[in-house]
């Protein structure tokens, strides 16, 4: 008996592991500044779309205004492509990314220029809420342990 649920429950997880991610919404939304700098914004899953859409409408209105010559594009994922879901894992990634404290808000910044990229991180730390407030974020260089 106890192989049984041991067997049910590992069948379990692994239909979780490979199922889940699928049936959920993931709110992205990628900012595209004149400077040739991309930054994704990523958000937790939703279940229900209507959640999403919500998430993704406060994030582009609270962005707007910090760049009003920027493109703003929004969208719902089913599911993360491999490398959004590293994103927002704990694993180091090629490119800096930034992370809010207390929030469960990632920010992966894109460059031609590398440096430009780095650079942008950093100013979104340095512009965030000072510590200990759960909006400040933090930069991570490409390659770094977040």
């Amino acid at each position: 008996m106890p192989v049984l649920v041991i067997a049910v429950t590992a069948g379990l997880t692994v239909v979780a592991i490979e199922v889940l991610p699928r049936t959920l919404l993931f709110p992205v939304v990628d900012l595209f500044a004149p400077t040739g700098v991309q930054s994704t914004f990523l958000q937790p899953g939703q279940t229900p779309a209507a959640d999403c859409e919500r998430v993704l409408s406060e994030t582009a209105r609270d962005l707007r205004p910090t760049c009003s010559v920027c493109k703003v594009v929004e969208r719902c994922v089913h599911g993360l492509p491999a490398m959004l879901r590293r994103a927002v894992s704990h694993e180091p990634i090629s490119q800096p990314s930034a992370r809010a404290v207390n929030e469960p808000l990632t920010v992966v910044f894109s460059a031609a220029d590398p440096s430009l990229a780095l650079s942008a991180c950093q100013r979104a730390g340095a512009m965030s809420a000072p510590p200990p407030a759960p909006s400040h974020r933090v930069c991570f260089a490409a390659g770094m342990p977040r």
